[in-house]
Parts: C-alpha cells; sequence; structure tokens
C-alpha cells in the first residue's frame, strides 16, 4: 500500500498566518527574504536534489546555525514559485513534513517518491521548499513588527531508473549553432540528453573579444535560444562557445564547442 499524501496543510493557526504573509512576496533566486541582505541560517546541505529512480527514497540534511530554535515547513511544488505547503505535490511524501529545529542541530528530511505516472526517458524538474520561521511569543504577534522568514527553494531532478546515460556528461554533449530568424540572429544550444542542463557563464568568444548571454537551464531533448543583439560578434572568426554547467553537487564545470553557422 502507498502511503497517503502527508497533510501538510494542518498547520497552528498562528503559524498558517506567518506563512501565508511570508509567501505573499517571493524573488527570482526563489527565496521568500524580509529584509532582501538577509540569509538563512537554516541551511539545506547541497544546493539541488537528485531522486533516483531505483530508490525507496532519498535524504536531505537540514541544520540549524543559530543559537536558538526554528520551526522548518517544507514541501514540493512542479514550478511554482509562489507555491505554498497547500500546494504540495503529492508524488511526494516527506517525512517530517513541519519540524522544530533545536540550536545548532540537524534533521535528516525523507523524500519518498509515490510512483505516479512520470517520463521514464527523461528527468523531471520539481522543488523543495524550505521555510524557516524563527520563534515568535502571542505579544510579538500582536505588536506588528516586521517578522523575517526565509525561503530556500532548491531543484529535485526525478532521474528515472530506466536512464542508462552518464550524468556527468550531459553538459558536453551540447551543440551549438546560430541562424537567421524573423526576430534576427539567435543562438541555439541543443541538448540531446535526458538531463537538465544548467548553463552559466554563457560566452560566444573568439580572438578578437567576447559576447556574453545569460544563464538558461535546458530540459531534456529541448533547446533554448538567445536574441543576438549585436549581431556582428558572428562575423568574428574561429567563434566558440565557452560555458560553464552544473554537475550533479551544484559545482561548474567549464566546456567549450563550436559553433555551427
Amino acid at each position: 500500500m502507498k502511503p497517503k499524501a502527508n497533510p501538510v496543510h494542518a498547520l497552528h493557526p498562528w503559524f498558517a498566518r506567518l506563512l501565508k504573509a511570508a509567501l505573499c512576496v517571493a524573488s527570482a533566486a526563489g527565496f521568500v527574504v524580509v529584509p532582501s541582505l538577509a540569509h538563512a541560517s537554516v541551511v539545506v546541505q547541497g544546493t539541488r536534489v537528485v531522486y533516483n529512480g531505483g530508490a525507496s527514497q532519498t535524504e536531505v540534511q537540514i541544520s540549524n546555525r543559530d543559537d536558538f530554535p526554528n520551526m522548518v515547513q517544507v514541501w514540493v511544488d512542479a514550478g511554482d514559485p509562489q507555491s505554498s505547503p497547500e500546494d504540495h505535490d503529492d508524488r511526494f511524501f516527506l517525512t517530517p513534513p513541519l519540524f522544530r529545529l533545536q540550536p545548532h542541530s540537524g534533521q535528516a528530511l525523507r523524500i519518498k517518491y509515490l510512483e505516479h505516472d512520470l517520463p521514464q526517458d527523461r528527468e523531471t524538474l520539481f522543488y523543495l521548499n524550505v521555510l524557516q520561521v524563527p520563534p515568535v511569543s502571542a505579544e510579538q504577534m500582536e505588536s506588528n513588527k516586521v517578522l523575517l522568514m526565509i525561503r530556500s527553494r532548491l531543484k529535485l531532478f526525478y532521474r528515472p531508473e530506466s536512464i542508462h546515460a552518464d550524468p556527468s556528461t550531459a553538459g558536453d554533449a551540447l551543440a551549438f549553432e546560430v541562424e537567421q530568424r524573423d526576430e534576427g540572429m539567435v543562438l541555439l544550444a541543443k541538448n540531446p540528453s535526458p538531463f537538465f542542463v544548467t548553463l552559466t557563464g554563457v560566452t560566444l568568444s573568439s580572438k578578437a573579444g567576447g559576447y556574453s548571454v545569460e544563464s538558461r537551464m535546458i530540459a531534456p531533448f529541448a533547446q533554448q535560444v538567445w536574441l543576438l543583439d549585436d549581431p556582428s560578434v558572428l562575423e568574428k572568426p574561429e567563434l566558440v562557445v565557452e560555458y560553464q554547467w552544473l554537475d550533479d553537487t551544484g559545482g561548474g564545470r567549464q566546456q567549450k564547442a563550436a559553433v555551427q553557422r
């Protein structure tokens, strides 16, 4: 028998009010931060989670660096940065979904996939949300003071057991080309692998100089397109793409590829 999805929405009323307030603001980086310069002291080990389909479950370590306890709420979403625990994706069962983390201590979060019908020839992307709520008294709740809560949002990749390709070479297989479209000259990056590939530091370069484009993630068997604001860069000799892609640990790997014209 499959376990039922955890009741992550069953929160104490005051915690639910805090959570609703925290989720009213979400930054592009996937964090809820008030003020914006604050940093999470409840820390998730790693920068991404890879769930291997052949495993019964996977674990993520969460630690509290503060000198005081924090409440922690976790949930999974399928791509909505405005999601809340009520929107938890029930294809995953999280244990525990809500817990108190003592000062300078840790907690193992167990993630179990409930075997819904996901593609078996490629990865599927989800996001793991970790909300840090510091202790607050009833008096503080009524004082209209700003309460700092931080939500960390990490990529969670479901990787089917049926994939036999090597993820450590996924970023090396990208193919780059340029073509003329109605909107202008574009650079295309094609991903022939079954893995998501996150690119950083993408630069069209030659002996005459470089032209940078924004970092993006490319889905399995898909492509990304960048409009080139300065098409004259294509006139430079020996044009190549220099880029960095992120492996399973979140580490950057440098790579260089020829550009097909």
